[in-house]
């Protein structure tokens, strides 16, 4: 959720506050605005697992016998990709897929 959703929930509770003071609540708090973006569907157990599997047996390909298929052009500009989370640690979100992208 961005400060403004988190300014417009407690304002929706009959909390009036500042977008500078959640800000800094939220900095004490020890968070931070970082998010990886992962597909929607690695949060399924089914896809998981044969993710698990898949990464067992990467070893026995080829890189040479590999081919690259570029999809930049799946994008959207519609899912955040950042969000909060504690300092030092990536906060893992997901989107459906096609969309996923890493942030730095």
């Amino acid at each position: 959720m961005t400060l403004h959703g988190l300014k417009a929930e407690l304002a929706s509770r009959g909390i009036v506050v500042s977008h500078n003071t959640i800000w800094e609540f939220i900095r004490s708090e020890g968070l931070r605005f970082k998010k990886t973006l992962f597909a929607l569907e690695q949060a399924r157990a089914d896809v998981a697992r044969r993710r698990e599997r898949w990464k067992t047996l990467q070893h026995h390909l080829d890189p040479d016998r590999l081919v690259f298929i570029d999809e930049t052009w799946i994008k959207t500009n519609m899912t955040p990709i950042r969000g909060w989370g504690p300092k030092g640690k990536r906060l893992r979100a997901f989107a459906p897929h096609g969309i996923a992208r890493r942030s730095g």
